[in-house]
């Protein structure tokens, strides 16, 4: 990205005031304190110097137009002049400011963005980076519409509340312990559609809205709903002012608390039709498919308006491709049966939190079934419950029903680190004889958060044989509750650590290989290897210590043999959005457009570890296995590492290590019984110790060089602009003194990952 500097040149001639001067100077020292303060603020993280975009000032906007944007939040986010989005149609240029004194260059006015939509970028949301001394952040989402957004914040009171524009997009944010208030002009018999994005664009808030007639009654609320908007939805009764109340459900508040408002109105009431339900489903059940599938091939598309949870990720096209069977809930009383045929493809709905729906259907002994409600995971508010019965003498009076599976949540298949799991269910089993089969279908969400009438999707199917994975980064800790995005920059001589999960299937076991494409010059994978136990795991990056600047999007695979076929499948990209908060013990994570990559060569770690060898290495079943470590150790890298193993095979054990700070090398003892796992796996090791390092020190270098140019021009200027040359010099000497103390060598402590290792366990001769 090119950015065109605006210069402004100071005549000689002329003679500005010493008082604008020194309040200008001011001015350029109180932000340079403000910026490093935000560059020192999370040097408590124990982790290396990392950019991390928390908020952005803006973060949504109308095709064709430009407006500023800001940084608004974050850490490391000093000197940040470049700014990507996922679509080319939208750019950003740095913004520039008025020279500082004595000099004819514009001054950058560091996050800080003129952005343009182009008029062709389609509505949608889509990804915003920014990159700075740091590096390239993580991601923030933002929504492009073809309404216009409006800045009209919302009143701390009823009498100071705002008046809410009708089919507009409002921007706000939560102020802690307090509420806002948006006042709108209804009509009698004229409904009302109120859209709060919180979830959808990244946003902790989890809100409370309610609705008050002219009376100051509430006469309508939304549920707080966890990982989703808030939507209101009444028909007025009375004509006149309404107002709208929002706060966060626990009065937090801030930048990272951020919501976007829309109301709309209609002639009638836009109550659901119950019959419309199952086509919907099923519509975006497709949709969504053809969404991850366009996605691979190209990362410009928009992520659907209401956003996409991780657990989509693994969702693949239905495998039965017919019109759907309808349940009908007016054709069957609460325990009737609808016959059905296998395999099948059918949708339903929930009409209240005690609603049961039951079918039958045929099925021959020894067949596998696998039936998979889908409705969690289509956005619907609903945890369902799949039951199967064997029917002895179905239709008689020695009808007799016998349970043969039954099946609730997904596990999550993350490691801990991210929720992947979902409150849809899988059954599978094999029918132990031929006989009519009852499958019963409930939904075990509370009555109270229900607002609508909810669907759900059944698929009943032959065993599919099949894998998905998704990839994310992940954040080097060994605690979970203290994890938190992590931005996609790799440093000199540094590794990297990319969790990648896998699905298997339909009940098939086999190994996975996980490979990595893309991967920039100076950036290696020795790849990873999951065994058909294992269903997560860490595909390690490696930078050189020569590795050169780069921005680039990493492409994740995982290959396989089913049933002797060749099976290539991409990796869906993470993004882990916020760490655990108070009311989420994991982090909480959703898709990204793409798995986003930096090298970043302005810093070299001073500390690389090597774990085991370049080529597998094999150990028996009942073996004890040393694996050797090696440390490369640099100016700032003496000091005493732990080591732990990870990714270790299953009943595998081995202790940490600890390698003293003077030694460069240490055996790892992994134990392997006489029962472990067969097959290859891939381990790696976390690294605990304290470097030294110098964060940003050509900040420090700039400012002296600075001050040596106003130094030698003091010498080159008459007696009528010495007041002010000495004025912009003691500025720049506190500018300077205050960055030599905060840039000056650090011991930091942090957790760094090792080189990868192949390890094949053998059966003992």
């Amino acid at each position: 990205m090119c950015h065109s500097k605006q210069s402004r040149t100071i005549s000689s001639s002329g003679r500005v005031a010493g008082d604008r001067i020194a309040c200008r100077i001011r001015s350029s020292i109180w932000l340079a304190n403000f910026c490093l303060l935000i560059i020192f603020s999370r040097t408590a993280t124990g982790q290396l110097p990392a950019i991390e975009l928390l908020s952005l000032s803006r973060i949504g906007g109308q095709v064709g137009t430009e407006f500023d944007l800001n940084v608004q939040s974050g850490s490391r986010t000093d000197e940040v002049d470049r700014i990507f989005f996922s679509h080319p149609g939208i750019v950003g240029q740095l913004n520039y400011g008025p020279a500082p004194p004595f000099s004819e260059i514009a001054a950058p006015r560091y996050g800080n963005f003129r952005i343009s939509i182009a008029a062709e970028v389609p509505s949608g949301i889509y990804e915003a980076r920014v990159q700075g001394r740091f590096g390239l952040s993580n991601s923030r989402l933002f929504m492009v519409t073809k309404e216009p957004w409006s800045q009209s914040p919302g009143g701390t009171s009823l009498s100071s509340g705002s008046t809410l524009p009708m089919n507009e997009f409002v921007q706000d944010e939560c102020i802690s312990r307090h509420r806002k208030f948006y006042h709108l002009t209804l009509q009698s018999k004229q409904a009302i559609d109120i859209r709060v994005l919180t979830s959808t664009l990244d946003s902790r808030a989890r809100l409370l809205v309610a609705l008050v007639d002219t009376s100051q009654r509430q006469v309508a609320r939304a549920e707080v709903l966890e990982n989703q908007d808030t939507r209101l939805k009444y028909l007025p009764t009375q004509s006149g002012t309404h107002t709208l109340v929002v706060s966060d459900h626990l009065f937090r508040g801030g930048p990272e608390f951020q919501y976007v408002l829309q109301a709309t109105t209609s002639a009638s009431s836009e109550t659901q039709s119950p019959e419309s339900i199952p086509s919907r489903l099923i519509d975006r059940w497709r949709s969504i498919a053809t969404w991850l599938s366009k996605k691979d091939s190209d990362d410009r598309v928009s992520m659907p308006f209401d956003g996409l949870a991780p657990n989509i990720a693994t969702l693949r096209m239905p495998t039965i491709d017919t019109a759907p069977t309808v349940h009908d809930e007016a054709s069957y009383a609460k325990s009737k049966s609808c016959p059905i045929e296998f395999p099948n493809l059918v949708s339903g709905r929930f009409d209240t939190d005690a609603d049961q729906d039951w079918f039958e259907f045929a099925l021959e002994a020894k067949t596998e079934a696998v039936i998979e409600i889908v409705s969690d995971r289509l956005g619907e508010l609903t945890d369902p419950q799949l039951i199967v019965y064997r029917i002895d003498e179905p239709g008689t009076k020695s009808e007799k029903t016998h349970q043969i599976a039954v099946a609730d949540d997904i596990a999550n298949v993350a490691a801990g680190d991210v929720r992947l799991s979902t409150r849809d269910a899988i059954l599978r089993f094999t029918a132990p004889e031929t006989s009519l089969y009852r499958l019963m279908v409930r939904d075990q969400q509370r009555a109270d958060a229900r607002s609508q009438r909810h669907g759900y999707v059944l698929e009943l199917r032959k065993p599919h044989h099949d894998l998905s994975a998704v990839a994310y980064l992940a954040y080097p800790t060994r605690d979970n509750t203290k994890s938190q995005n992590l931005a996609p920059t790799i440093t000199r001589n540094n590794s990297m650590a990319v969790a990648v999960a896998i699905t298997r299937h339909d009940g098939w076991q086999g190994p996975v290989e996980i490979q990595a494409e893309g991967l920039p010059k100076g950036v290696s994978s020795t790849g990873l290897s999951l065994a058909p136990d294992q269903t997560n795991g860490h595909l390690i990056l490696n930078a050189s210590p020569d590795a050169v600047a780069h921005i680039s999007s990493l492409s994740v695979h995982a290959s396989a043999k089913i049933h002797d076929q060749s099976a290539i499948r991409t990796a869906q990209a993470l993004e882990v959005t916020w760490g655990p908060i108070e009311t989420h013990k994991v982090p909480m994570a959703r898709l990204a457009s793409q798995l986003a990559l930096a090298v970043d060569d302005r810093d070299l770690v001073p500390l690389h570890i090597l774990l085991g060898s370049p080529k597998p290495i094999t150990v028996e079943r009942g073996a004890k296995l040393r694996i050797p470590i090696a440390i490369q150790r640099g100016e700032g890298g003496k000091q005493a590492v732990i080591i732990r193993l990870r990714n270790a095979p299953a009943k595998t054990k081995a202790n940490d290590l600890t390698i003293s700070a003077e030694a460069t090398n240490g055996e790892l003892e992994l134990n392997v019984p006489a029962d472990a796992p067969l097959g290859e796996f891939t381990c790696w090791a976390q690294c605990e110790t304290k470097v030294r390092i110098q964060p940003n020190p050509q900040a420090f270098d700039r400012a002296q060089k600075r001050l040596n140019e106003l130094q030698w021009l003091r010498g080159q200027l008459d007696e009528s602009k010495m007041k002010e040359i000495d004025i912009a010099i003691a500025a720049q000497e506190k500018t300077t003194k205050e960055l030599q103390d905060l840039t000056k060598p650090q011991d930091v402590a942090v957790q760094l990952p090792s080189t990868a290792m192949r390890l094949q366990i053998v059966e003992k001769p």
